[in-house]
């Protein structure tokens, strides 16, 4: 796969995890008395809404959604996903998208879970879009959160070995990016909507160290940045202070290659939470222990800026001055 590819793939993984927080803090902000929720208010307004063409239905909930902030669009995109589940059954999923942060493959994948268990993985993986990689890999990372959720975080290598089969060229992202988020955050198997895991510094580098096999390392060491930030948040470290240690930890990685994801997953988690701002990217990558760390820091941020034109254009202008002189991202057009 190539890196272009690549890049807009792992872009997903750390947006996905934002949104899970976000959903969260909406629900804690927004929640009614259980009988007339929110989130009863509005499944029942779409289940009606979808009594009519589902295209136009869908159509209609982008459009709504555009209207909304980003956690509150995920949210709803969320509750659609459950309602085409319901309505439509498996078949259902062919009409979920990627806005939204994938949303609506998340609420459908844990409602399918959730009535068939799982019996449902091949159905559901293959009603996952073909028609990109960022399509079916966004689709897969549903199901990752699903299978984890389904057999336990006690089970993790078994919810490996369902997944791999279903994304056999992409060994960073998609269903296993989903299994070990699940596995840090337990958006699904917390009744509160998000648990995160405990840290525990003697203990840091668990699952991906010995926990996990071999074959599923890098997409363990990527996912545990994001885990790794959200703790040391959750201690009060400001931004600085936060990349300044998960530099350290990254570096201590006995493995080069590994070493490698892990800046990798670094500037994957700065990307989005910069603001897609080139200059703070830049910051925040400097807290790395080395100039090779911060290099591969920062085009990996910088990747997030492909999911724009306005993002393109900063790219193309950092090329043309210097700045940047990475091969691939000065490509884009």
């Amino acid at each position: 796969m190539n890196w272009l590819i690549s890049r807009t793939l792992t872009t997903l993984i750390v947006l996905l995890t934002l949104a899970c927080i976000g959903i969260f803090m909406y629900i804690r902000m927004h929640d009614t008395p259980a009988d007339a929720s929110q989130y009863q208010i509005l499944k029942e307004r779409w289940h009606a809404r979808f009594k009519s063409t589902p295209t136009e239905a869908y159509t209609d909930f982008v459009r709504e959604g555009d209207k909304l902030s980003y956690v509150e669009s995920h949210w709803l995109a969320h509750i659609v996903g459950e309602v085409l589940f319901e309505k439509f059954g498996v078949s259902g999923m062919r009409f979920c998208t990627t806005d939204f942060s994938y949303g609506c493959y998340h609420g459908f994948s844990g409602s399918a879970f959730t009535a068939f268990g799982l019996g449902v993985v091949r159905d559901l993986a293959d009603e996952c879009p073909q028609s990109s990689p960022e399509l079916f890999l966004g689709c897969m990372h549903g199901l990752g959160h699903g299978i984890l959720a389904e057999v336990g975080s006690i089970s993790l290598v078994k919810a490996l070995q369902i997944c791999s089969p279903l994304q056999e060229q992409e060994m960073i992202g998609g269903c296993l990016g989903g299994i070990f988020m699940e596995h840090n955050y337990n958006t699904l198997q917390s009744l509160e909507g998000l648990a995160l895991r405990p840290y525990e510094k003697e203990r840091a580098y668990e699952p991906c160290a010995q926990e996990v096999p071999d074959a599923y390392k890098a997409a363990c060491y990527y996912e545990l940045t994001s885990w790794w930030r959200a703790s040391f948040d959750k201690q009060g470290m400001s931004q600085n202070e936060q990349y300044a240690e998960i530099g350290h930890l990254c570096r201590a990685i006995d493995d080069s290659e590994m070493q490698t994801v892990c800046f990798r997953g670094v500037g994957n988690v700065i990307g989005p939470l910069s603001g897609y701002n080139s200059t703070v990217m830049r910051e925040w990558c400097s807290m790395m222990s080395d100039e090779h760390a911060q290099t591969v820091c920062f085009y990996e941020a910088l990747g997030h800026l492909l999911q724009s034109d306005k993002g393109r254009v900063e790219i193309q202008s950092l090329c043309a001055s210097g700045s940047v002189a990475d091969a691939h991202l000065c490509r884009v057009e």
